[in-house]
């Protein structure tokens, strides 16, 4: 059995807090810092997007850690997945990079991403606008468990590497297996644990609760008491739309309404 935490996590959660605890109004310094590097690096709109997803993101986790404030969490997750809808919609009208990521966004596959911030803020509509139905992920999320079935094995033994863990617990949903569902965490759990003695230790596993609740849509149950893996964040609760809103940019209005040339 897992332990609930390890020193080398609430090590690092301990270094977190001391960390936000010296720069007031965190989360608008990332923000503000964010911006200002992608000017310095002369981005276009669609990659200071993609930026700001994953910053916002970065304050979701750090005020989770820091305050244990859900709302924040979930406010913060919320304006992440708002700017990754945004870069679809940029990309739709023409917007380009030269980054790998960016031949995804025309496929809309291999984007988890983008997808798991709307999941965690509850946005589940947002999350299907920003997949295929003729992917995995697209299939679970629109609860097509039969087609999510074609894009994978019958038997999931084929699934060896790390880096498999969302087909293997995709598997288990589609399959609505609860007993490889718990093995298939407990497996990811113990492997962050363990890359946490090279790397940097993951103290929330955001993509781990993604799955979780897309299992629990398949009113599946996941009861592995890990720290990574905090309970209280699996409620379907709402979040304040009018409270958490992207800034206003007048060049993206723009650009989605067509009022300027993007070539």
């Amino acid at each position: 059995m897992l332990e609930y935490t390890t020193k080398r996590i609430d090590k690092e959660i301990n270094t977190i807090k001391r960390e936000v605890n010296k720069v007031p109004d965190y989360g608008h310094n990332v923000i503000a810092e964010t911006l200002e590097g992608l000017v310095i690096r002369d981005k276009n709109i669609l990659e200071k997007y993609n930026a700001l997803m994953y910053a916002y993101g970065h304050c979701a986790v750090t005020h989770f850690i820091t305050t244990n404030n859900m709302e924040s969490f979930k406010g913060y997750c919320y304006l992440a997945a708002k700017a990754g809808e945004l870069c679809f919609q940029l990309y739709e009208k023409g917007i380009r990079t030269s980054l790998s990521w960016g031949k995804h966004l025309e496929k809309k596959d291999n984007m988890f991403n983008y997808i798991h911030y709307a999941i965690l803020a509850n946005r589940y509509e947002l999350a299907i606008r920003m997949t295929s139905p003729e992917t995995l992920l697209g299939s679970i999320l629109r609860k097509d468990y039969d087609k999510a079935k074609t894009f994978l094995p019958e038997n999931p033994k084929g699934f060896q590497k790390d880096w498999e863990d969302e087909e293997r617990i995709l598997w288990a949903i589609a399959y609505k297996n609860e007993k490889k569902l718990y093995q298939f965490m407990e497996r990811r759990i113990k492997d962050l644990r363990r890359q946490a003695n090279v790397a940097m230790p993951i103290c929330l596993d955001k993509w781990g609760l993604e799955w979780i609740k897309l299992a629990r849509q398949r009113e599946m149950i996941c009861k592995l008491n890990v720290i990574e893996l905090p309970q209280d964040m699996l409620d379907d609760s709402p979040i304040n739309e009018e409270k958490w809103k992207l800034p206003e940019d007048k060049e993206v209005e723009k650009i989605l309404i067509g009022g300027i040339s993007v070539f």
